[in-house]
């Protein structure tokens, strides 16, 4: 199931998960170029696991920033404020799982 978020045309969403109210998500975000997850850091209480498919990205956890390129993971810590851009003008795949 594809899923665009509003305010957000260049970011879509395919969630895998087979319920979205479940205390598991897990999805693939497609990220076009030179565009960002979202406008502001974002937190949640559960931890995440991504796993960059294809292209690269920044992450910011907090005040770090880190370069991720394809075939590269990382867990983001509980309660952690962060966000993710493709800075690069081809798409970047991330895929991840979020375990509330």
């Amino acid at each position: 199931k594809k899923v665009i978020l509003p305010g957000n045309n260049d970011v879509v969403y395919e969630v895998l998960s087979p319920k979205i109210n479940d205390n598991f998500e897990f999805a693939i975000m497609n990220l076009s170029p030179n565009t960002s997850s979202c406008s502001n850091f974002i937190e949640h209480k559960g931890y995440e696991i991504a796993y960059i498919l294809s292209g690269e990205a920044n992450l910011y956890i907090d005040e770090d920033k880190f370069t991720l390129y394809e075939g590269d993971s990382v867990k983001v810590p509980i309660g952690s404020r962060h966000r993710w851009e493709n800075i690069t003008n081809d798409d970047t795949k991330v895929i991840f799982a979020v375990i509330l």
